[in-house]
């Protein structure tokens, strides 16, 4: 019983350790393809980031233009 005992255990373990070779493997393996994927991640944001400067400019140059056509007005009617 002993004996059985002490088998049982060490198939356990081997079991165990087969999974985690396993597991670090496959992770290993995904790991490669993560990075790429990581890579492409960064680009995007990095993108909508500049995309959304360029708004950002666009919308600064728009509200320039309405605030000088506000003050072109003001000053007109006040001349009237």
């Amino acid at each position: 019983m002993n004996g059985e005992f002490v088998v049982m255990i060490f198939i356990g373990l081997s079991l165990i350790m087969t999974l985690s070779l396993v597991k670090t493997v496959m992770k290993f393996n995904a790991g490669s393809s993560g990075r790429r994927q990581d890579i492409e991640d960064t680009r995007l944001v990095q993108d909508i980031h500049r995309q959304f400067e360029q708004i950002e400019q666009r919308v600064e140059a728009l509200e320039t233009i309405l605030l000088e056509r506000e003050s072109a007005s003001a000053r007109t009617a006040q001349k009237d």
